[in-house]
């Protein structure tokens, strides 16, 4: 849901894969409470949440607004299962990309940690509501690229 034109998220899963398999998570954001529910399989953590916290997903939704927006910069604070994590979304260019689904103009939105370790590119199609596009990543073990595939109208 949105709050101050805000997403506030309510629920998140996320899979996380290692050596034993996949396992889900499920994030449970009570605004009233201030807490945050971290279910597993076996086992469940509960932990103090600050205002206007995002997740995974959400901070997506926020880039779009900001996209949007006469803004230039946004900044607030992302929960992972590493913990929380400033985060800082700055407009850069616009161009045209590629990706499977076809060619876009694009814009770039910057996504960065303030201790500097995670630096993300989101590219948004302009003419297409900001639609994510292509978020690359770079990681210890080299750039990792998620891209839109398929677009299909209903």
């Amino acid at each position: 849901h949105f709050k101050d034109n805000r997403p506030e998220p309510d629920s998140y899963y996320y899979a996380v894969r290692n050596a034993s398999g996949t396992q889900m998570l499920e994030f449970f954001f009570d605004w009233k409470k201030n807490q945050l529910t971290l279910r597993g399989d076996k086992e469940q953590q509960k932990f103090a949440l600050e205002d206007g916290t995002q997740d995974h997903l959400s901070y997506i939704l926020r880039a779009i607004m900001l996209a949007e927006s006469n803004q230039r910069i946004a900044r607030f604070k992302r929960i992972s299962i590493e913990g929380t994590k400033e985060i800082t979304l700055k407009k850069k260019l616009q161009k045209y990309i590629s990706t499977p689904a076809g060619r876009f103009l694009a814009l770039e939105i910057n996504v960065e940690t303030t201790d500097g370790k995670e630096t993300r590119s989101l590219w948004l199609a302009v003419k297409h509501g900001f639609m994510p596009l292509l978020l690359t990543k770079n990681t210890g073990k080299g750039r990792v690229r998620m891209e839109l595939t398929k677009v299909e109208k209903q």
